[in-house]
């Protein structure tokens, strides 16, 4: 059995084999589609939508430079349905087997489960975010709405899962109308209205959806265009166009009449700028109709029929440009201004391009990014400005690569011709129209040598620098002289030359390798090759090191950049003047290159190891700019100054615009085109404005004007949060991000990023935790993870901001509000007990060491006569406990006369009820009056202390033994240890018998006592 992979069917060799018979057989299949389920249909466009007729008349476009996310990054799978951006910034891609969010460096993927917290099925056709921000995923089984503030998934059914009747759970569009009702359009169930707030469909005899489409109808698409109407595109119902105001009901069908659409198969609808709908079909190509009349037309640019031959499978419309996705034709960029159509198709000689032709969705997200959803490719992402760079390799014979494509210099002629310069290959001929390449030869040979530079004077001869001397050949490429490599007064010397260069006087100088520089004066290049003198400068400073530029400013001089600095040529003394530049800072560097700040009027100076320098031509004050700066590299290569004023350096890591003005950089390197940064070797200005770039690998040409700043900003998330290294879910409250920690819980991450797809590695980033970091961290893409450890109890606010992928910094910051509860040995009211406790402990303890002083001193003094002062003690206590006693009970006397009068008070108040009002006035003020003095606040606890001490410490015992009796209780309790009668308790405290009686129960169920005691008997005992 031959296994093929989809790359295999992606691949274009295949496809031209197969072409013809392929699409007579895809035809077939295509005239059956009415019986074929879209599950099992995409198998059969899997196997042969490839096979498709070949393109004639399109421009190939070979440098579309595409990113790719296929299941190496972490897709789920690499066929893919749609693509979706939502209101955060994240991305969702639905394959055929799973769902996936993307923020820029991760895929995170759901799946279907057993459980209700994954997808009710791993086929995503459609994702549509509703105005409440939740999320919803149509699945060739139901409906799943994702709820991004928890991650939870709820699903819904048109009908049982389980019913055989499938296909109305087969989901391929969702639309949210004015009501906040979901539209949803099943491939064969029609159209069907979900209610999100009863999260149920509605019942088909209350709404249109049934009178739109009959109940069997297979959805393709969902488009509502600028009236408002809705248009249907389906597989067996032609075209619908619906409009909800006048419930007005349009069928448009194909037909052979003008005006009618060429396919009743509709596969996407779209609009363009001018208002006009695309609507691409299956096997009619795409039909634009025009609101206005009413009528459908074929598109066909310039009369071509390239789009009737394949099948259309999506339609993106940007500014002027409509981009075409195909079934086996790869993509078409259309521009409605120009009417250039280019072709995108897989290319196994472009190792960037798209790397499949099954186009299955095209979608555009808000930072202009394209992404092209295949079907076996993944996802290819496109970006403007990506196409800037053309790259190339060096070929003989249109299919030999050379064994090195080291380009070390490079030459523009006349014609788009260009001469490059490789190391140990010679001289090539490149021709920009052709893109053919064809070495140079001088006589029958081949310069197959180190070239090192290319010059063209103003008479039109080319100078070419090698290893073995310099050769001057004329327009024709014919050589005309060779100047090789030997010592000598008036000869060239014996180092190889890197840099030629011609003065506004005719003079052409000469930079060598270590050994200074040689000039050939104007005159001496009208003499014969025998009269020909290099005067050398052996007394110049520079003599012992490489010369590597030369360079004459807009005021005729001469600046020369040496191993060991800046030289200035002085023509009146025609001699070299060592330029110590601000205190000597440039001396010691070696000078790469030179260049002019047209805007400052300042020279620019290129160095290894420094970084470029700015010399202020008025006043000689000189300005660096270097890593610390946002250079790539402190090793510049070379410096161009473009019709704008904006500065190019290439630096060993990359190409860079930097633009004097605001001092802001562009960096331009791998995710532009180039294949690698680090090496570059050079780059050289032509004509036309554009730059060409040598490499270890080839060269690229690039046009400045073709790079596209981006204004965005993207918003900035945070992707993952842990505490204690397991994931928690933050909470959003008033639009902001709350975290509530335990006091156990004080080491937490955060991981985030910055919603930009252009170029995301390259995006920086700053965070910061306010209450713990003094100031803000700057990290990089790839360090975007950021753990605290052990902190203390408080509120924190944890902060980050980014730049957007061309490094300019936003306004726009994501904060997190964390509050960390403290230890409780930490807090303020624990610390300030403990103060105390503390303070309470040394008072104690010096109480204590002061009464064992205290002690000891007594016990020496009165040792001798202890005993005496014992028995007078003993004495004295005993005579106080009678007295005490004695006062005591009379006491105990008064107060219980005190009770009695009170009562009697009481008998007193009942009589004066007859009395008149002023007798009863006047004797009710003396009554209060003796109240007042008798029964004070203090007095029952008075007569329980009284009590307590005549019965040596009763009361104290009772209550220690039975703590839940009350002061009420205690009191009973002394008038019964008192020998008082139920009678005279009840006189005494001026309460009913039957009051008393009560209390005496509960004085009995608190003490617990057993039936066989009485209360008096055990109070008197106790």
């Amino acid at each position: 059995m031959i296994k093929l992979s989809s790359s295999f069917f992606c691949n274009p060799t295949f496809t031209k084999v197969f072409d013809f018979f392929g699409y007579c057989f895809f035809m077939l299949i295509s005239s059956f589609r009415s019986f074929t389920n879209k599950n099992f249909f995409p198998v059969f466009l899997f196997f042969f939508s490839f096979l498709a007729l070949p393109t004639t008349g399109v421009s190939q476009y070979e440098h579309f430079r595409f990113d790719y996310l296929t299941t190496r990054s972490g897709l789920s799978q690499n066929h893919v349905n749609c693509i979706f951006q939502d209101h955060d910034g994240f991305i969702w891609i639905g394959t055929y087997n799973g769902l996936n969010r993307y923020d820029g460096y991760n895929i995170k993927s759901f799946h279907s489960s057993d459980d209700s917290d994954g997808l009710t099925q791993d086929a995503i056709n459609v994702i549509f975010q509703d105005s409440q921000g939740f999320i919803w995923i149509g699945t060739d089984l139901g409906l799943n709405k994702y709820n991004p503030s928890n991650g939870i998934f709820s699903h819904y059914y048109n009908l049982n899962p389980d019913s055989t009747l499938n296909v109305e759970n087969n989901i391929r569009t969702i639309y949210e109308d004015s009501n906040a009702n979901l539209w949803v359009g099943f491939y064969g169930g029609g159209i069907k209205i979900f209610d999100p707030v009863k999260e149920k469909f509605l019942k088909p005899e209350t709404l249109p959806g049934e009178e739109i489409l009959p109940g069997h109808a297979m959805v393709n698409d969902f488009y509502v265009d600028q009236s408002g109407n809705y248009w249907l595109g389906t597989e067996n119902a032609g075209l619908v166009e619906y409009h909800p105001q006048t419930k007005k009901i349009i069928r448009h069908f194909s037909g052979n009449q003008k005006g009618q659409l060429s396919d009743d198969l509709i596969s996407c609808i779209t609009r363009g700028k001018d208002g006009n709908l695309w609507i691409g079909t299956w096997n009619g190509g795409i039909n634009i109709y025009n609101p206005s009349t009413g009528l459908f037309y074929p598109f066909k640019p310039d009369g071509a029929e390239i789009f009737t031959q394949k099948p259309i499978t999506s339609l993106l419309i940007e500014n002027d440009i409509v981009w075409i996705g195909t079934m086996g034709g790869g993509v078409y960029s259309y521009n409605t201004s120009s009417g250039e159509i280019a072709n995108l198709v897989s290319d196994s000689g472009h190792q960037q391009g798209l790397n499949c032709n099954i186009v299955w969705t095209i979608f555009k997200d808000i930072s202009g990014v394209i992404w092209l959803g295949t079907y076996g490719g993944g996802v290819n992402m496109f970006y403007p400005g990506s196409d800037a760079f053309y790259s190339y390799r060096v070929k003989i014979d249109g299919h030999k690569l050379m064994q090195s494509s080291v380009i070390s210099t490079s030459l523009e002629l006349s014609d788009n011709k260009l001469l490059l310069g490789i190391l140990g290959e010679g001289v090539i001929l490149f021709d920009r129209k052709t893109e053919t390449f064809l070495s140079v030869s001088v006589g029958r040979d081949a310069l197959s040598l180190n070239v090192r530079f290319l010059f063209q004077d103003k008479d039109g001869d080319i100078w070419i620098s090698t290893d073995k001397g310099v050769y001057l050949l004329d327009e024709e490429l014919k050589q005309k002289e060779f100047f090789p490599l030997k010592k000598g007064e008036g000869n060239l010397g014996d180092k190889s030359v890197y840099s030629i260069f011609q003065d506004n006087r005719g003079n052409i100088w000469f930079g060598l390798w270590g050994a200074g520089v040689r000039m050939l004066p104007e005159k001496d290049l009208l003499r014969n090759t025998d009269e020909v003198f290099f005067r050398s400068f052996d007394n110049a400073g520079f003599v012992g090191n490489t010369v590597w530029d030369f360079y004459q400013d807009k005021q005729g001089q001469l600046w020369i950049g040496a191993g060991n600095g800046v030289y200035r040529y002085d023509y009146k003394k025609e001699e070299f003047v060592h330029e110590l530049v601000d205190g000597s800072r440039l001396t010691g560097f070696s000078i790469s290159s030179f260049s002019e700040d047209v805007i400052n009027n300042r020279l620019v100076i290129g160095t290894y190891g420094r970084g470029v320098a700015f010399l202020d031509m008025d006043d000689g004050s000189l300005e660096f700019i270097d890593e610390h700066s946002g250079l790539l590299r402190n090793e510049v290569l070379n410096l161009y100054t473009d019709s704008s004023g904006n500065l190019w350096i290439c630096t060993s890591n990359g190409l860079s615009r930097y633009d004097p003005r605001n001092g802001q950089f562009r960096h331009i390197n791998v995710e532009m085109g180039m294949q690698e940064n680090e090496l570059l070797n050079d780059f050289w200005s032509l004509t036309s404005g554009e730059i060409l770039v040598g490499s270890n690998y080839g060269f690229y040409i690039f046009n400045p004007s073709g790079l596209v700043d981006s204004p965005f900003e993207p918003n900035i998330v945070i992707t993952d949060f842990q505490v204690n290294n397991e994931e928690r879910s933050l909470i959003e409250h008033d639009n902001q991000l709350v975290a509530v920690l335990r006091p156990y819980e004080n080491t937490f991450s955060f991981e985030f990023a910055a919603l930009d797809f252009r170029m995301s590695n390259k995006i920086e980033y700053q965070y910061k935790l306010d209450g713990f970091d003094p100031n803000w961290i700057d990290v990089h893409a790839g360090n975007r993870r950021v753990t605290y450890t052990n902190m203390d109890g408080g509120s924190y606010v944890f902060k980050v901001r980014a730049s957007n992928s061309d490094g300019q910094w936003t306004g726009k910051e994501r904060r997190v509000f964390i509050d960390l509860a403290k230890p409780f040995y930490k807090r303020l009211g624990f610390k300030a007990i403990f103060v105390v406790f503390l303070v309470v402990l040394i008072f104690v303890f010096a109480k204590v060491k002061e009464q064992k002083v205290k002690a000891r001193l007594q016990k020496r003094n009165d040792l001798y006569n202890l005993d005496l002062l014992r028995n007078e003690r003993d004495e004295l206590d005993n005579r106080l406990k009678e007295k005490e006693k004695e006062f005591a009970s009379v006491k105990v006397f008064i107060r219980e006369k005190e009770e009695r009068l009170l009562a009697l008070r009481d008998q007193i108040a009942e009589a004066l009820q007859m009395a008149r009002p002023e007798v009863k006035k006047t004797v009710g003020r003396f009554l209060g009056q003796i109240e007042r003095e008798i029964n004070e606040l203090e007095a029952r606890q008075e007569y329980l202390n009284n009590i307590n001490l005549l019965y040596g410490g009763y009361i104290e015992r009772l209550a220690k033994t039975y703590p839940r009796l009350s002061q009420k209780d205690l009191l009973i309790c002394a008038y019964i240890k008192s020998g008082k009668s139920n009678k005279d308790i009840a006189v005494q405290m001026a309460i009913s018998s039957q009051s008393v009686e009560m209390s005496r129960y509960r004085i009995r169920k608190k003490m617990n006592l057993d039936s066989s005691l009485t209360l008096n008997d055990f109070l008197v005992r106790f």
